[in-house]
């Protein structure tokens, strides 16, 4: 069963929002992208045993990002990233 753990509050991605490997996202309060935002944690392809992406309070992401894990991927509180951006 996967599972995208949301902590708290204000949750907001623009409806073209695509995430894969929701058991190791970890996305924290007040977080907010506009469309064509992608988060992957890529686990077990690859042979990565233990794949994450975190992110912290709020955090804000512009268009069409795309964050791509295959071991570890941490974004701090406070962090904005603008459009068009590869985080991997």
């Amino acid at each position: 069963m996967m599972k995208l753990h949301i902590k708290k509050q204000n949750f907001y991605v623009y409806s073209e929002g695509f995430f894969k490997g929701f058991s190791n996202i970890k996305i924290g309060d007040n977080f907010s992208a506009l469309r064509g935002l992608r988060i992957e944690a890529i686990a077990k392809q690859n042979h990565c045993d233990e794949t994450i992406v975190s992110i912290g309070k709020n955090v804000s992401i512009g268009d069409f990002c795309h964050i791509a894990a295959c071991n570890y991927v941490e974004l701090g509180d406070g962090v904005l990233i603008g459009s068009k951006v590869l985080i991997g």
